[in-house]
Parts: structure tokens; sequence; C-alpha cells
């Protein structure tokens, strides 16, 4: 029973997580979003977080690609040392 609650806790978080992404309008996909393997990393602080295109409800993987050089998941976050 705990189990149980300890998943639908995860899965609501993981699922309001992923509607903060859509109301803010990120073309991020929800297989990147909830992918274990290779998770979304966010672009580097400075850079504009991709945007779904005019005319598109929901996020395309083909516009997420083109939006950043060499594709949104292939920059990683730099780390703060102060």
């Amino acid at each position: 029973m705990i189990g149980a609650g300890i998943l639908l806790l995860l899965g609501g978080y993981a699922v309001g997580s992923y509607g903060y992404v859509l109301i803010k309008g990120y073309n991020i996909t929800a297989r990147e979003w909830f992918s274990p393997l290779n998770p979304y990393t966010w672009p580097p602080v400075g850079a504009d977080i991709p945007r779904v295109p005019k005319g598109n409800i929901f996020p395309t993987a083909s516009a997420a690609t083109t939006a950043a050089p060499g594709g949104p998941q292939s920059h990683r976050h730099p780390v703060a040392t102060a």
C-alpha cells in the first residue's frame, strides 16, 4: 500500500511538472521530459528555452531538435561554484 502511494505521488509530480512545461509553452516533448535514460537538460544560463512554434498546440520533436544547435539535449547546465 505504501509502495502504491509512492508511485502515485511520483506519477502526480511527473504529470504536474510536465503540465507546467506545457503551460509555459516550452518546446519539450513528453518523451524528452519523462526519459529516465536520457533526461532533458536545460539550455545554458542566458540561452533561450525553445518555444512551441506558432500554429502548434503541443511540442513537436522536429521543432525541438532544430530550435537549438545540436538539439535541446546536447547542452549541459553549468554547475555553480560559488
